[in-house]
């Protein structure tokens, strides 16, 4: 498509539509004034629009590419290793609209920065976009324009001024994105390590395809929430501007509750249903994975981990190759666990499950034979057999099970392989005594994970169930009577009934009874996803049902830390939760100790227009 030429008021041309630049075309008008300009600094260094680009330089070769010394402009040279051509043409005319819109000044009074892509040669090489820069950037454009590789594979990556991005999905979005990074700008807001939902950018990943329900409105922070800061840790949920303002925070991604207030804006950041409380303590930056905190090895594990606390001291029970011979550890340190405690439980059938009562770490797995349950009682960094308590649970079918704490009384769920259905038995406190076996009404495809929730005074199952989608979670109710508990009770999907949520082994199950988790405290569930190769997710009550059902859903980490089995989850002494897994590459035991999410630091916004202007543009040429 050919667009009209017209001329500015500074009298240099510009075209009307994408400034696109075949470089084998502008390559032979130009040879004679390349070769007489052969860097930056054999040029005069006035530059009236700061933009990085000499005025000289610009009134000469620039000239070719549509530069104006009177307003800003940003040169890219682009190579394709893509097949998409129409994509890649897709993504550079909405960039280029992007930069145009900017609300930026310039000498000429016309706001914006003029995109200039130059389109270099297609090619298959495999080397690294920051190789391919070298290889492929014009050596009299060094200093001038910024390297870009089009790909098919999704999303992007920066290295100074060479960046690559994928046109298949969000083509325009990730090109101008990694641009920013070329130009200065990272994923949090300037100044800050942490990212902040008032950071109103498409640097920040919650905001980079669409903002205040719309792609159009995508856009670089203007600052304007620069004087708020916050603190996950000590949330102020009453923010000093108003609804109109702040209303994309209620559209996706966040969809958080607002109320007005006036001149303010009440958010319910810890989506409790109680808005304008002070000293809240919830994570608000999650989109595309929340960070659980520094992570601490172990040691390569044959089963998934089982983690619980007995006071401060935390003990992960796990199978170890090459016999899946179950131990158990305790942490000395961050990066210092004591020997391994030998259970003498080997060729373990499924995984583990384990729990601590009245200082007791009770272990218990699956075999050929039945159920063995072996107690420990901890001595210094190890713990020795209890073998009058420890025993096996004869089964002539194979069973998954699940200890459990229930109101203080030591429970073992027990789920049959072949029906589903979950039956349990209760300690008798003394000796290897335990209940006759009692069908508990319920049915899951995997083992149940359990918890007691002491404000409902009942135990919470989650469960899972085919529906309208294979594995799907569903969070069940049992109240607790004389020790047995109930076979009917309240019961909702999680997720709502058209979610997605669904997992394939057993859940760790936590109940919130803090302030934070509202009057009626909230579940949370810690889950392997169903289809492989991904992180785990953590699914928590919310307290508005028209939200997703009255869950939250968020991956733990990043796209990157898959998980290999079920996790483990622990509510810890500092009052967060303690997240472990066994990561799908090498089997490697990782444990994190802010598994709520919640991360102690500030956050805030930053005028990144500005910086652009009066910084970025320059300064990455520079480099």
């Amino acid at each position: 498509m050919n667009f009209p030429i017209r001329r500015d008021r500074s009298g240099y041309p510009t075209r009307v539509g994408p400034r696109v630049w075949p470089g084998a075309l502008v390559a032979p008008l130009l040879l004679v004034a390349l070769i007489s300009t052969a860097g930056p600094s054999a040029l005069s260094d006035v530059d009236a629009d700061n933009d990085g680009l000499a005025d000289a330089w610009e009134t000469t070769a620039g000239r070719a590419y549509g530069c104006d010394p009177r307003h800003a402009d940003l040169l890219v040279y682009a190579v394709e290793r893509t097949t998409m051509t129409a994509k890649v043409d897709e993504t550079i005319a909405r960039a280029t609209a992007f930069f145009d819109r900017l609300r930026v000044d310039n000498p000429d009074g016309r706001p914006g920065i003029q995109l200039h892509v130059i389109r270099g040669p297609k090619t298959t090489n495999g080397a690294s976009y920051s190789d391919l820069m070298g290889i492929y950037l014009p050596p009299a454009l060094r200093g001038r324009a910024h390297f870009h590789v089009f790909s098919d594979d999704p999303g992007g990556q920066t290295n100074g001024n060479a960046s690559i991005s994928g046109v298949a999905a969000i083509g325009w979005n990730s090109f101008v994105h990694e641009l920013g990074h070329q130009l200065g700008l990272d994923h949090e807001a300037r100044g800050f390590k942490i990212q902040s939902p008032l950071h109103a950018s498409l640097m920040n990943y919650a905001y980079e395809t669409t903002f205040n329900g719309s792609e159009d409105d995508v856009q670089f922070s203007d600052g304007r929430f620069a004087k708020w800061r916050m603190r996950e840790t000590d949330l102020d949920e009453t923010v000093p501007f108003p609804m109109s303002s702040v209303a994309f925070l209620g559209k996706d991604p966040y969809r958080f509750p607002l109320k007005a207030d006036g001149a303010n804006t009440q958010v319910d950041w810890n989506r409790n249903g109680i808005f304008g409380e002070k000293g809240v303590r919830a994570d608000i930056n999650y989109v595309d994975g929340t960070w659980l905190g520094d992570r601490t090895h172990l040691e390569a594990s044959a089963t998934a981990p089982i983690a619980a606390y007995l006071g401060h001291d935390l003990y992960l029970a796990y199978g170890v190759p090459p016999n899946r011979m179950v131990v158990v550890r305790k942490q000395l340190g961050q990066d210092k666990w004591g020997p391994r405690i030998d259970t003498g439980l080997v060729n373990v059938v499924g995984d583990p499950t384990f729990v601590v009562q009245h200082g007791t770490l009770w272990v218990a797995a699956a075999s050929q034979a039945g159920v063995n349950l072996v107690a420990l009682r901890p001595s210094g960094d190890g713990a020795r057999i209890e073998s009058d308590l420890s025993t096996t649970l004869p089964s002539r079918a194979p069973r998954q099970p699940t200890l459990a704490v229930l109101d203080d009384h030591l429970f073992l769920f027990l789920r049959d392989y072949r029906t589903g259905q979950v039956s349990y038995v209760r300690y008798g406190g003394t000796g290897q005594t335990w209940s006759d076996d009692r069908d508990l009404g319920l049915r899951s495809r995997t083992a149940p994970g359990v918890a007691w929730h002491p404000i409902r005074h009942q135990a919470a199952f989650v469960v899972t169930a085919d529906a309208n989608a294979p594995f799907r979670l569903a969070l069940y109710f049992r109240g607790l009577t004389n020790g047995q508990l109930d076979t009917t009770g309240d019961w909702e999907w999680i997720g709502g009934a058209n979610g997605g949520n669904a997992a394939a082994v057993r859940p760790a199950v936590l109940v919130d009874t803090t302030r934070d988790g509202g009057p009626n405290g909230r579940v949370y569930a810690y889950y392997r996803a169903s289809i492989p190769n991904l992180p785990a997710f953590i699914s928590m009550q919310v307290a508005d049902h028209t939200f997703n059902g009255g869950w939250l859903e968020r991956s733990a980490f990043d796209e990157w830390s898959t998980t290999a089995s079920a996790p483990a989850a622990a509510l810890n002494p500092s009052g967060d939760i303690t997240y472990c897994y066994r990561e799908q590459s090498n089997s490697m035991l990782t444990c994190s100790f802010n598994g709520t999410g919640i991360q102690d630091g500030e956050m805030g916004d930053f005028d990144e227009l500005t910086f652009i202007r009066t910084h970025g543009l320059r300064e990455s040429l520079a480099r």
